[in-house]
């Protein structure tokens, strides 16, 4: 089954600038709901992925008015929305930055007592180790838990100089040496991650790169899977560089050249059974 990440933003769920909202805007709601339908009901998996860089009207998540219980909350009222729904995955947070590496940590573990899905790590998996925000991630994501035992860490990994994503790829082993350390790290403590973006630029050493990088993480267990970063839609235009829009986006036939063999040998990751009961009890993803 195809997976599509469905990015959307909390202030047009939730209009309370403390994001106090015990019910959420039904316009935006029901918008949502039609879209994860038809790509459920087409055979896909979603992942509803909050695209808010662990922010709500500009205030940071949990170091600011705008709390980790609130924010705890609001995705309990939002996973209720879709638990009976067993091919949707919840992505807590995409890109938290300028925070503490613990802020990171204590918000996703809030949210996933309320959950039982995807949780985002923080950052790219070649920076797994870097201390930007203070504490290391291979420090503060340790010990990590879910009472559901069924979480996976959501990174993103382009192959330029500093992992932000551009034309220009380093060489075509740089995927794989940037998730060596992540992977040895996940398997040491027993955790999984999911490459939530990545995407490559028009060259040779690209393609090479993508292929060398979903072959290692074929190769260890502990990857339930990826998503190429699709750059959909009139704001990023068919002319970008990464867009995969049909039919004639700038990046969608080398892309998908390099990820269909892996789709036709090894199959997509896909999630488990659901329950409507309210407690969002989705199996692990996995790769299949």
């Amino acid at each position: 089954m195809p997976i599509f990440r469905l990015p959307f933003m909390m202030e047009r769920f939730c209009q309370n600038k403390l994001l106090d909202c015990p019910s959420l805007e039904p316009i935006y709601l029901n918008e949502v709901k039609e879209a994860v339908k038809d790509i459920t009901g087409r055979g896909g998996i979603v992942i509803l992925d909050n695209h808010n860089y662990a922010l709500h009207f500009k205030q940071v998540i949990g170091e600011s008015a705008v709390t980790i219980e609130n924010f705890a909350r609001f995705w309990a009222t939002l996973a209720k929305e879709f638990c009976d729904n067993p091919n949707v995955m919840f992505e807590i947070m995409n890109d938290p930055h300028g925070l503490r590496t613990e802020t990171v940590f204590a918000f996703n573990e809030a949210v996933m007592k309320a959950i039982r899905d995807i949780v985002n790590g923080y950052g790219t998996a070649g920076d797994f180790n870097k201390d930007y925000y203070g504490t290391k991630n291979s420090v503060a994501m340790v010990g990590l838990t879910d009472p559901g035992n069924n979480f996976s860490l959501a990174m993103h990994q382009f192959f330029n100089a500093d992992s932000s994503g551009s034309e220009t790829c380093l060489s075509p082993k740089i995927g794989r040496e940037r998730l060596e350390f992540v992977t040895d790290w996940m398997a040491e403590h027993g955790m999984t991650g999911f490459l939530t973006e990545f995407g490559i630029g028009d060259s040779d050493i690209c393609v090479a790169a993508l292929k060398d990088m979903l072959e290692y993480m074929l190769e260890n267990e502990v990857w339930t899977g990826g998503a190429a970063w699709a750059a959909v839609g009139p704001a990023w235009g068919a002319d970008y560089y990464l867009s995969m829009e049909p039919p004639s986006g700038k990046a969608l036939s080398r892309t998908l050249a390099v990820l269909e063999p892996f789709i036709a040998k090894h199959g997509p990751p896909g999630s488990g059974s659901g329950s409507g009961s309210g407690t969002c009890k989705h199996h692990q993803a996995r790769r299949r």
